[in-house]
């Protein structure tokens, strides 16, 4: 882990979304302890044509939290997955289940028209 680390730290996670020529999910809960909304917004800056998926009750381990039990959501294995993140997420790649072949084509979706993609 230590050496996965110390390799990520370099990167800038803005410039990294900017240089991505596919779609994109952005995910920051609202009762995350570790990242908060402006590294979200960074995000969203670096990448317009991002999705948001913002759920409010999320916590850093995405799943729905109460702020007063947040801490205890970690150690919960049995505390299911944050329904608003599932929802997103499904929504997210049945909308783009195509573009992966269209990028393998040599397109690029960011400059693409709507008919193009």
């Amino acid at each position: 882990m230590q050496g996965y680390l110390i390799d990520a730290f370099p990167h800038d996670p803005a410039a990294l979304i900017a240089d991505r020529p596919g779609p994109v999910l952005i995910v920051q809960g609202g009762c995350d302890l570790q990242m908060t909304p402006q590294d979200a917004r960074r995000l969203a800056g670096a990448a317009p044509w991002a999705e948001p998926c913002l759920p409010e009750r999320m916590s850093h381990a995405l799943k729905e939290v109460n702020p007063a039990d947040n801490l205890a959501s970690y150690a919960d294995p049995d505390r299911p997955i944050a329904p608003d993140l599932v929802r997103a997420v499904a929504g997210f790649v049945t909308r783009h289940a195509g573009v992966s072949a269209f990028i393998r084509a040599g397109n690029d979706p960011r400059t693409a028209s709507r008919a193009d993609a």
